[in-house]
Formats: structure tokens, C-alpha cells, sequence
């Protein structure tokens, strides 16, 4: 799948755009993610309208098993919306259901994550401060299976942004999980693979996480109150973001 950026040109040498799909959880339970996304788009110079009308994509973890035609319903009714458009998904749960869907609908999708590092440059040039903090780079599972099927690293995407953001990045253990998929089944094992990521946070000596995940997002910092940022909030807050975001965050 080529990388390409917002405002670059097609193969076919035509002009290209984007839309952006915020998914549910952004939507109803994270909204500050959304704002510090739309302020770096602003910053940036990135035009990427909101998709109207969203529909759920069927995050394949707890909803394509429950019916397979749905799920390809869905992300038929995505694509339709997209209008030929290429896709920057802000949640990566999303992100993972409509690439795994992309063979099938034929739409071109990209991640925040990866979107964000397609615009480093900007984001260098457009920090104006320097946070200092020692990160944890977490990118959860969907974000690695993605960036994996799209031939690069989930780690050195986010710790590259990071970087240019002003934060120091912390490589922890590879291949990690939060528990989340595991949650509504097996709370235990939840819980210990949780416990596991949290313990290799605080022995890195990292000050927070930072994750591109919402649903990561929401399992250490509402589940195990360990302090934790979204990437968008790392890199809006270097490009001058002064909104108050504690009503969000638990730790």
C-alpha cells in the first residue's frame, strides 16, 4: 500500500485527499483526542474533513466474529462514505478493521499514527514546546499489526513522533498487550497481561505512556491509573494545544 501524504499526488498523477474517520470511542468517550487531532491538522496544514455520517465499523475483536456479513457491510458503507478518499483513521481498532476490510471494499487506509509520521517535518517545525517527558511507547496491538502489514515499525513510528514532539521516547518490551480484548471474557488474565505491561512501564523509569490506541488508553489510565497520554495529546501540546484535558484522564 504506498505512503502517501495529505495534498501529495496520486500514481496516476491526480491530486489526492483525505477524510477522517474518529470512530465511536473517540467520539463518545475521548473527545479530547479528537480535538488534539483536528488542532494538529489545523497546525500542520492538513485538509482532512470529518467523514458525515459515520457508521461503526465492527472493531474486529468484540464485534466481526458476531457476524462476518455485517462487518463487510459496514466497511462497504465506510468506504462508500470515503468516496474514493484515502481513509486517516484516529482509533487503531478501527484502523485495523477497515484494512483487514480494505481487499474486500478496495479503500486505501492510513493511521493516525502513520499519517502523523508522514507530516514529521511539520510537527518539527512546529513545536514550540519541549515537554521533556520520558514516554513509554506502547502502540498496542492493532497499531502493530497494521504498520506491520503496511512494511514499517509501530515502535519507531511513535518514537519517532515522540521525538519530534519534544518527548523522549522508552523502548519497553516488544510485542506487549493491555488486556483489553480479553476483558468481557476472562477478567484474570486481563488483568495479569495489564499488570505485566504496567510493571514493565515503572521499571523503565518512564514518567508516562503514551499510546495511539484508544482502547489502551482507556485500560491504563481509567483500569490501572498509571499516567498515560495519547500520542495526539503529546504532539498537539508541543505545537502550543492549551486545552485543560484532566476531566479525561483518571491518572
Amino acid at each position: 500500500m504506498p505512503m502517501l501524504c495529505a495534498g501529495c499526488s496520486t500514481e496516476r498523477g491526480g491530486p489526492m485527499s483525505d477524510v477522517l474517520y474518529r470512530g465511536c470511542t473517540v467520539q463518545s468517550r475521548l473527545p479530547h483526542i479528537e480535538a488534539a487531532v483536528k488542532y494538529i491538522l489545523e497546525r500542520i496544514g492538513a485538509d482532512v474533513p470529518d467523514m458525515e455520517n459515520e457508521v461503526c465499523c465492527m472493531e474486529p475483536v468484540g464485534l466481526r466474529p458476531m457476524s462476518l456479513s455485517a462487518w463487510r457491510g459496514a466497511a462497504d458503507i465506510i468506504a462508500e462514505k470515503a468516496a474514493g478518499r484515502r481513509i486517516v483513521s484516529i482509533c487503531d481498532g478501527c484502523t485495523i478493521s477497515l484494512d483487514s476490510a480494505s481487499e474486500h471494499t478496495g479503500s486505501e487506509i492510513i493511521g493516525l499514527p502513520e499519517l502523523l509520521h508522514e507530516r514529521i517535518d511539520d510537527i518539527r517545525r512546529g513545536t514550540v514546546r519541549k515537554s521533556g517527558l520520558r514516554l513509554a511507547v506502547f502502540p498496542g496491538c492493532h497499531c502493530e499489526a497494521v504498520c506491520e502489514r503496511h512494511g514499517s515499525s509501530a515502535v519507531g513510528i511513535l518514537s519517532e513522533i515522540v521525538s519530534a514532539a519534544g518527548a523522549s521516547p522508552i523502548r519497553v518490551k516488544d510485542n506487549m498487550c493491555c488486556g483489553g480484548g480479553v476483558s468481557g471474557v476472562n477478567v484474570p488474565l486481563s488483568q495479569r497481561i495489564r499488570e505485566e505491561a504496567v510493571r514493565a512501564f515503572a521499571e523503565s523509569g518512564a514518567d508516562a505512556v503514551v499510546t495511539s490506541c484508544p482502547f489502551c488508553f482507556v485500560q491504563f489510565d481509567s483500569v490501572a491509573r498509571f499516567r498515560t497520554y495519547h500520542v495526539a495529546e503529546i504532539v498537539a501540546a508541543a505545537m502550543g494545544w492549551d486545552a485543560d484535558t484532566s476531566q479525561y484522564h483518571r491518572a
